[in-house]
């Protein structure tokens, strides 16, 4: 195993200086960083991810957030944690050091030998390397945000945000601040192409300035993208734009350089694109295809050989944000935010393989072009040859499963309608049982409906509470919810009619899940926020809290298991043990006998939920895709693998 790790590390740096105008490394956030081959434009491959393009000894398997900038050469690679720590990775040694900062990365550039990272809100930092030591420099105390920075000669120019762009000037092994320039915009990045700056300016565009003298930079002109710039690219008589909300744009350089006839002229773009989700960045691979890193909508790559006109010709991603789990026989269901169902095969608990995917959207109802946005599943179950989705912008949905590699969507809780209104339900999540479906509803609370027809399902009733009602949980002939307001309530199923009962007590905090086992309750309670003197406070109890049920219309909380003042999101019971999601947190184990908490996990995602079978638990963590880990000891839950979700940033 050991020499196989070798070959790959060893392939992997080959494939680095080899190809290296073929290979990239990409910001997969969360998922760490990836390495991906463009030999083939129109077929990229993933060569690997992190921790697979090292092989250091005691370096972490994944890191404990997601990766905000990284940086590398011939002799390192830099990688910047939101966890406010970063990485210095020798690839030649294969050793490493790690620094802690007053903030996140938000920034890596070389610059005259030495490697320079802006922290957020603070500084920035030089580290000087001398042989294989990597050593803190004297730091360059920041006034704004400091988001990104560049360097002309002897002057340095930071991204500080609202507050514009800061110039210094070199003094001695150091750079002085000399002034600030307002920009009219939220400074995000920086740009320079010889004797011009361009300042990427958040809704206000692009600014550019002619820096001919450094310390006074001239607005040449400014240039709006329409939502957002995060990134640009010169090519030929193009200016090539990613735009958070309008996605690929093109520019003539002349329009932009030509003399205005009036100032409230606008430059408007002569090519626009939406892709899929939030354009990050872009790189031109071999003078005619353009890649645009699309965060979850992957990379899509264009033919550029019109320059004026880009033409899509490839994506290449997997999915997006996953949300919910569950399992059955040897079958994982996935609801993942925006690419709904996905049912993998888990015969090889430790190598899952997918057998297929369908979105929840149902075009009958809604054009295609508003899919990226109304997709939102959070919870799946599965039964007989159906699966069904909470998804809280196409509400309760049903798919045919008979042919797992031809999945059929059925109806959504928008088909449904009631006095001929069409409910447009934010089902947060639901129980089948038999024919009938039991909806948590963030609008209309709890809402039972007829299932029989799986085609047309039919509304019950609808029954009100106070607040909104987040996740039910069903034990005989009572249904429990757990809502953002009084945090735990009971509805009696008496020979078919619903009676809400009186509360008994109110919950501390923002009650999110339940889950029932034996005479328990266990609920999961998060934060709650409030505006206090114009800031927005966590208030309340945050934890897991057991509910005594045997009088199922005289509950009362018998304790609560606090984690470290998480708030908690999901929780989850497996015989003796209890699963908690603690969303950017990770995940804890505890034992629900003793409350005792065994283990804390602290992945790169956002748990969401967790699903264990034998001794396997499956984290979905969000961006970052599906873990699984070995658990026979629940104190020390062994990372076993990660499915990779394929989320891309900056190259």
């Amino acid at each position: 195993m050991k020499i196989k790790t070798y070959l790959l590390s060893m392939f992997l740096i080959m494939s680095i200086f080899v190809i290296a105008n073929q290979s990239f490394f990409i910001n997969s956030y969360e998922e760490g960083i990836s390495l991906i081959n463009f030999e083939n434009p129109l077929k990229p491959k993933l060569i690997a991810s992190y921790p697979n393009i090292f092989n250091i000894k005691n370096l972490p398997l994944f890191f404990d957030s997601k990766v905000t900038a990284f940086f590398s050469n011939n002799d390192f690679m830099v990688i910047g944690l939101k966890s406010n720590k970063i990485y210095f990775i020798n690839l030649k040694t294969n050793k490493f050091q790690i620094f802690t900062l007053k903030n996140f990365p938000t920034q890596i550039k070389q610059y005259e030998n030495i490697i320079y990272v802006s922290v957020y809100n603070n500084e920035i930092i030089p580290f000087k390397i001398s042989g294989n030591k990597v050593a803190k420099a004297f730091r360059i105390n920041s006034i704004g945000e400091t988001y990104d920075f560049s360097f002309s000669e002897n002057y340095l120019y930071v991204a500080d945000g609202i507050k514009g762009l800061a110039i210094y000037s070199k003094s001695g092994n150091s750079y002085k601040y000399m002034r600030h320039l307002k920009t009219g915009g939220d400074v995000q990045k920086i740009y320079i192409d010889g004797s011009y700056l361009y300042t990427l300016d958040g809704a206000k565009g692009i600014s550019i300035f002619d820096i001919s003298f450094k310390l006074l930079p001239f607005l040449v002109k400014t240039v709006d993208t329409g939502g957002g710039a995060n990134a640009i690219l010169k090519y030929g008589d193009y200016l090539y734009v990613t735009d958070r909300w309008y996605g690929l744009e093109v520019f003539n350089l002349k329009d932009i350089n030509k003399p205005a006839k009036n100032k409230n002229d606008k430059i408007k773009p002569i090519f626009q694109y939406y892709t899929l989700n939030t354009p990050i960045d872009l790189k031109m691979i071999n003078d005619n295809y353009l890649i645009v890193t699309d965060d979850w909508g992957g990379l899509e790559i264009f033919n550029i050989s019109n320059p004026q006109k880009p033409e899509l010709v490839k994506i290449f991603n997997n999915h997006t944000d996953l949300q919910g789990l569950y399992i059955k026989d040897n079958y994982l269901y996935a609801a993942d935010r925006k690419d709904g169902l996905i049912i993998f095969d888990i015969s090889n608990p430790e190598n899952p393989k997918e057998l297929s995917s369908r979105k929840t959207l149902n075009l009958k109802l809604l054009p295609k072009k508003l899919e990226k946005t109304l997709n939102d599943a959070v919870s799946v179950f599965a039964h007989n040859n159906y699966a069904y989705i909470a998804d809280r912008q196409n509400g309760f949905t049903i798919f045919d499963i008979s042919n797992m590699k031809n999945l059929k969507l059925l109806s959504n809780y928008v088909d449904v309608k009631e006095n001929n209104n069409v409910i447009l339900g934010y089902t947060n999540n639901f129980i089948v049982e038999n024919n009938l479906a039991f909806i948590a509803d963030g609008y209309k609370d709890l809402v039972i409906l007829d299932i029989t027809n799986k085609n047309k399902p039919k509304i019950l009733s609808i029954n009100r509470v106070i607040g909104r009602t987040m996740d039910l949980a069903k034990k005989d002939k009572y249904i429990f919810l757990s809502t953002d307001d009084v945090g735990f309530e009971t509805f009696k199923i008496d020979n078919g009619n619903i009676k809400h009962l009186l509360p008994k007590f109110r919950v501390n905090g923002f009650a999110k899940d339940i889950e029932i086992y034996k005479n328990k309750a266990y609920l999961a309670v998060d934060w709650k926020y409030t505006v206090l003197k114009n800031k927005t406070v966590p208030v309340g109890e945050p934890g897991i809290y057991i509910i005594n049920i045997k009088d199922p219309e005289n509950p009362s909380i018998e304790n609560v298991i606090k984690i470290n003042n998480n708030g908690i999101l999901k929780v989850r019971i497996f015989k003796d043990l209890g699963f908690a999601a603690l969303g950017e947190n990770g995940f804890a184990i505890f034992n629900i006998n003793t409350g005792k908490v065994l283990s804390i996990i602290d992945t790169p995602g956002n748990t969401k939920d967790l699903y264990v079978k034998n001794n396997y638990l499956y984290v979905a963590d969000g961006k970052n895709g599906l873990m699984i880990f070995n658990i026979q000891n629940p104190e020390k839950p062994i990372f076993v693998k990660k499915l990779f979700w394929m989320t891309f940033g900056n190259f």
